[in-house]
């Protein structure tokens, strides 16, 4: 009997399930926080005219209590494939039906983490079951779409392929009529939020597509472009939103996935991102303006980046979807912006390459 349990114990490794790559890069908070890094505009807020891109938390009247999670939701901007040898284009991306799926399980694993997190530096994660508690505030969400400058548009198409062909026919006379042939493929975008937890998906950036020359952009909110800076997304935001909703600051978590391969069942994470905004604490007078002065900032932002993706199914490797690690990378995303508020300062641990501000 004492040998059979032995040989029991030997063969367990055998038919454990091999954890996946984001599972394994998300082991502990630790190793996630190798990953999530700071993704908002390193430029400060002027401490005498408050002219600047980001907050100074030392220039807050009070600390930061309350926070509105205003979204959360997963995107899909699709893949493509082109091949111009046998005149080929393809584009896909996650079902709407399977999308939902992951949106739900993601989020399960994220909330009370992000809460957890926050409360540790005496934040309150609000839900929108929590701040929308009047009609005049879930009218107001409900009909309520992000204000943007006007060279910013949301994209509707995703990822896109074409490729062209050409052929030629003697016509007679010596003429030769040449025909180019054109194919192509594109899919659409999806912004999913969890069902049933009063979320609606929106717009702050347009992901772009993972193609073989372009991975993506690690921190597309790290360098504002004078004349180009969102400054009607971060007053929205950071002053008309937290007033409508009682809060100091509001919050937007979410995760760009994609599926790895038009006909196998092998998705990944590609990022993971949140960003927050509050109140000026330096509100100038009525009418007092300038190119870099706004009264709504970005207080801070960080963003998991992984190239290519992290696999959470393969339909070999890893058959079932799997969220393992969720909890972890959300508590390195909460941790990063929590500190950052309460410290001013960027540098967080031993690990980090970014220098303090």
């Amino acid at each position: 009997m004492k040998n059979l349990f032995k040989l029991s114990l030997a063969l367990l490794p055998m038919f454990a399930v091999a954890q996946t790559p984001f599972a394994e890069k998300n082991a502990d908070v630790e190793s996630s926080l190798k990953k999530i890094r700071y993704d908002f505009p390193k430029e400060k807020i002027n401490k005498k005219n408050g002219a600047g891109y980001s907050l100074r938390p030392e220039l807050l009247a009070k600390p930061i209590k309350k926070i509105a999670l205003i979204t959360y939701f997963i995107e899909d901007v699709g893949m493509s494939k082109e091949n111009e040898i046998v005149n080929i284009a393809k584009a896909w991306r996650t079902s709407d039906a399977l999308a939902q799926v992951i949106s739900n399980k993601f989020y399960d694993s994220s909330i009370t983490a992000l809460k957890s997190t926050f409360g540790e530096s005496g934040m309150e994660l609000l839900t929108p079951a929590e701040y929308l508690n009047t009609e005049e505030k879930m009218e107001y969400y409900k009909m309520m779409r992000v204000r943007h400058s006007i060279l910013k548009k949301q994209k509707t198409m995703g990822a896109s392929a074409s490729v062209s062909s050409k052929s030629s026919m003697p016509v007679g006379g010596g003429w030769v009529q040449t025909t180019t042939t054109t194919t192509s493929a594109s899919v659409s975008r999806i912004r999913v939020t969890p069902q049933g937890k009063g979320y609606k998906p929106l717009f702050f950036l347009n992901e772009a597509p993972y193609t073989k020359k372009y991975k993506g952009d690690p921190k597309p909110m790290s360098f504002p472009v004078i004349g180009l800076y969102d400054k009607k997304q971060a007053q929205h935001l950071g002053v008309e939103m937290a007033e409508k909703f009682d809060v100091d600051a509001v919050l937007a978590v979410y995760i760009v996935i994609n599926k790895m391969h038009k006909k196998k069942e092998i998705y990944a994470v590609r990022s993971i991102t949140g960003y927050m905004w509050g109140p000026n604490p330096i509100q100038r007078e009525e009418g007092k303006k300038g190119i870099l002065y706004c009264r709504g900032l970005m207080f801070c932002g960080a963003r998991g980046f992984y190239g290519k993706g992290l696999i959470i199914k393969h339909h070999k490797k890893h058959p079932e979807l799997s969220f393992d690690g969720t909890s972890n990378a959300m508590k390195a995303l909460a941790y990063r912006m929590t500190n950052y508020l309460t410290t001013g300062k960027r540098k967080m641990t031993i690990l980090d390459e970014e220098s303090e501000e």
